[in-house]
């Protein structure tokens, strides 16, 4: 797929009420809709702006291999307000590719592999305050 080509072409889905609603309170089941309705990618008219949703591995890697230029973060005043400016999350153009080729590596799945007993001790940790009955 060229995303360059494509895009222009595509109409954005305007998400009436209910659709909105089940984005955020159900996103795999609208990612699921997605993916019956549109192939690589659905594009998306949402709060005044048009954003394209990528549904495949095959287009992630090609948005990642991508000018990093050609496009900008979703919602990223709010990452920056969640994250910090700084935050690889917002950052754009050439920054964002050098610090994301930065932190692959430390997030690779061979390095989670290593960090599972570690993760599973802090979720053991946590669980002990649990008890049944009590809401969380």
């Amino acid at each position: 797929m060229d995303l360059e080509a494509t895009l222009p072409r595509l109409v954005p889905l305007r998400l009436n009420p209910l659709q909105q609603w089940k984005y955020f309170s159900q996103p795999r089941a609208m990612y699921d809709w997605f993916c019956a309705h549109y192939e690589d990618l659905v594009p998306i008219h949402f709060q005044g702006q048009d954003f394209a949703m990528v549904l495949t591995p095959q287009v992630v890697r090609e948005v990642f291999a991508a000018d990093p230029d050609g496009y900008v973060a979703f919602w990223k005043d709010s990452f920056a307000g969640m994250n910090g400016e700084e935050s690889l999350w917002v950052l754009a153009g050439e920054r964002h590719r050098r610090e994301r080729q930065l932190f692959a590596p430390a997030v690779h799945a061979n390095h989670f592999r290593a960090y599972g007993e570690t993760i599973r001790g802090i979720a053991r940790d946590h669980l002990k305050s649990w008890h049944a009955g009590r809401s969380l």
